[in-house]
């Protein structure tokens, strides 16, 4: 879930997590992240153009920076 999908704690308890996915040769990724406040969900892929693009579901609790 760090290399790939690029979910890092940004504060205790991830109240605040950074999301910087890194798909490398992979074409699709999907994993799951508990966190005391629910589970995020983050689903990737890569357009036709290399572009990777997402779907994040997250608990309400958690902000979420994408970068």
């Amino acid at each position: 879930t760090r290399h790939v999908l690029g979910v890092t704690a940004l504060e205790a308890g991830m109240r605040r997590v950074r999301i910087r996915p890194c798909l490398g040769s992979l074409t699709f990724a999907k994993g799951t992240v508990p966190t005391p406040h629910g589970t995020i969900t983050v689903e990737l892929e890569k357009d036709k153009s290399g572009r990777t693009i997402g779907k994040i579901e997250k608990p309400d609790e958690v902000d979420v920076i994408v970068k």
